[in-house]
């Protein structure tokens, strides 16, 4: 007979030797793990080893991490005083350090030469002398086809000529994706090496090209022109601010299958003198092809009637799904209709638009600037909208019954950016002519909104927080239980029109920008009303589950951020995702609040407020603090509404509880 204190030895399962055998399986539960779990698995087990090491190697966010398997690093010298980045190899390298190395090399499919996530800068940048050493002491048998077989993403700063010159180690068949950031201290003849070097092994692979660099485009215009024919299969490209010149714009038209065309917004813009020509001449000869896969579209340096050129030509692209457009000058209200008309009319389609029109101006000028609902009218026939941003120098004339009207037809509209701060009224105190029942209006027209910005007039509060009176009423006459079944009712009734005005039930960001502001308490709290109605959902919980308890929906309240304001994202349709729901909770739990995200953003986004010492920079630094003031009142108000929210649930089953208790009996 066995020890029954010795555990008896179980053999695994066929089951579980089938699924370790399966090395894509594990690679997706890799995938799931942390790293610390996916390095524990990769030393206990040589059948966890490959998929497991395959999963920790595969992004490298820091150069360091991969050169320092090599050999130890130490600091670089660096001429601007950045030799904490950057890192060199303390000693010549040997065959030996390469045969430890490839190992690893051989699984890297990401590789950046800075991690901007970390709050270290220490060897974040291999220096010139490191990339010299790794190219020249690569064994003579080794391409680096074979040291990186699988690398597709290269992402990298470069500092000096020396470095680019070594960058071309990396440019293997297999990279599709590159990102690089060319500072300016490079030589021009480097810069054009390197787009040739690029052009000869990447050109016909890469799918997305990311280029951030202050190099005038006309000193590398030929070699970037020869770059973008040889790319066959670009889909996503992103150029320097004034990198879209008439002949840059018929090449990325000849591209087959590019999807996205973006500027990058940054202070590495290039040279404006590139772009005085336009691009209304490399309209006239653009063929039938042109953009054939074009989805969206990002300008930072097109006038308003350039835009609607390009979109009303008959080649041009049908199906963009989105349109970003920054005008480099001031623009008509007339200006701005023409391109939403040739927009509503050419590009059905659209779910996201941006439209920037903030041109600094130091007076008012000769023409109108008022935008109004008859300017933006063209847009009402875009129902697929799903985000709307707009940036102008003068604020939007727009009353809350015109905004209706914007509005009405824009149900899947995510988010809504409208001008919160313009930048005339940082400099001079002007009112808008929306008030804060704009935000009612938001919330009936458009239920699924996650962001939402304005400039409105907030020194008065509208009134329409009163709930809606119910026709039911107790008398006098009534049994205890009567009355409570009553009062049940009356809360059901509530809860399904939605007891008072509209409020939101998805927003998760809100800026008011720079308005006028009069009662800081009081804005808060209609603020809050709007944000969270009473009963934030209702969910019929008559239908009681077997064993008799019923059951309620865990209420969903907010949980609002108090830090230092940020901006919002750059891509918020993307990452505003709602909750997933919450199991339902019996009647004999007490469920804690389900929380939802919730930013109120007091600072501007846009347009920052002076800091001189006028009067109108007090008047907006007060008005800041008032606004701040609102932010830190919030998160307390819906606290407190989301207890009576749960405490009224509560009240509602014990009631119905009680109900059900004596119709038992037979009373």
């Amino acid at each position: 007979m066995p020890d029954m204190e010795q555990p008896i030895p179980i053999a695994p399962s066929k089951a579980i030797s089938s699924f370790l055998s399966v090395y894509e399986l594990l690679l997706e539960l890799f995938s799931h793990a942390d790293t610390k779990s996916a390095a524990v698995a990769a030393r206990s087990s040589k059948v966890l080893t490959e998929s497991a090491l395959d999963v920790l190697w595969r992004v490298v966010p820091r150069a360091s991490y991969l050169f320092s398997i090599l050999c130890t690093l130490e600091g670089a010298a660096s001429y601007d005083g950045h030799n904490s980045r950057r890192f060199d190899f303390e000693r010549d390298l040997h065959p030996e350090d390469w045969d430890r190395f490839l190992p690893y090399s051989r699984r890297v499919e990401d590789i950046s030469c800075y991690d901007e996530s970390s709050t270290s800068d220490r060897y974040v940048e291999p220096s010139h002398k490191a990339l010299a050493k790794f190219s020249t002491s690569r064994p003579a048998h080794l391409s680096m086809l074979q040291i990186f077989p699988r690398l597709r993403r290269l992402t990298w700063f470069v500092y000096s000529h020396k470095v680019l010159r070594n960058l071309n180690i990396f440019l293997v068949p297999s990279l599709t994706f590159l990102e690089i950031k060319i500072d300016n201290a490079v030589e021009p003849k480097a810069m054009v090496a390197f787009l040739k070097q690029l052009q000869a092994r990447c050109g016909n692979t890469l799918k997305e090209l990311r280029l951030n660099t202050d190099f005038a485009l006309s000193t590398i215009e030929t070699e970037m022109l020869d770059l973008l024919k040889s790319m066959k299969r670009l889909e996503r490209v992103i150029l320097p601010r004034f990198y879209t010149n008439g002949p840059m714009v018929s090449a990325l038209a000849a591209i087959p299958t590019l999807q996205y065309v973006g500027q990058k917004k940054s202070y590495w813009w290039g040279n404006s003198d590139d772009i005085e020509a336009g691009i209304l001449p490399s309209l006239e000869v653009l063929d039938k092809d042109a953009f054939p896969a074009l989805r969206e579209l990002t300008y930072d340096t097109l006038s308003l009637y350039e835009a609607k050129k390009l979109l009303s030509h008959p080649f041009a692209s049908k199906a963009l799904t989105t349109i970003c457009v920054t005008s480099g000058k001031l623009e008509a209200p007339h200006s701005l209709h023409d391109f939403l008309s040739s927009l509503s009319t050419n590009a059905r389609h659209l779910r996201e638009i941006d439209i920037g029109l903030s041109f600094p101006v130091t007076e008012v000028p000769g023409h109108s600037t008022d935008i109004t609902i008859a300017t933006l009218r063209p847009l009402l026939v875009l129902t697929d909208l799903v985000h709307f941003g707009m940036a102008a120098h003068f604020p939007i004339k727009m009353t809350d019954d015109d905004l209706d009207t914007f509005t009405s037809g824009w149900k899947n509209l995510k988010t809504l950016w409208l001008n919160e701060t313009p930048a005339y009224a940082v400099t001079v105190d002007v009112k808008s002519e929306l008030t804060l029942k704009a935000l009612r209006v938001m919330a009936k027209n458009c239920p699924n909104l996650e962001e939402l910005s304005l400039f409105v007039d907030a020194t008065t509060i509208p009134e329409d927080t009163a709930r809606s009176p119910t026709s039911k009423r107790v008398s006098r006459g009534s049994s205890d239980l009567a009355a409570l079944q009553v009062v049940a009712m009356r809360w059901d009734s509530d809860e399904q029109d939605g007891g008072g005005p509209p409020a939101f039930k998805t927003l998760k960001y809100l800026n008011l920008g720079v308005s006028h502001i009069g009662s800081t308490s009081s804005v808060a709290n209609y603020v809050n009303d709007c944000i969270l109605s009473p009963l934030p959902e209702h969910v019929d919980d008559r239908a009681a589950p077997e064993g008799g308890a019923s059951v309620e929906p865990t209420p969903r309240g907010f949980h609002v951020s108090t830090a230092e304001p940020t901006n919002p994202p750059i891509n918020p349709i993307a990452s505003g995702r709602s909750e997933p729901p919450s199991p339902p909770a019996t009647a004999e739990s007490t469920p804690a609040p389900k929380a939802r995200p919730f930013h109120f953003d007091w600072s501007p986004r846009f347009w920052p407020a002076p800091q001189n010492s006028t009067e109108m920079d007090a008047a907006l630094s007060r008005r800041r603090e008032m606004w701040e003031d609102v932010g830190k009142m919030i998160p307390a108000l819906m606290e407190q509404k989301v207890k009576a929210d749960l405490t009224r649930r509560e009240m509602v089953s014990l009631i119905r509880g009680l109900m059900k208790a004596n119709v038992g009996r037979g009373h």
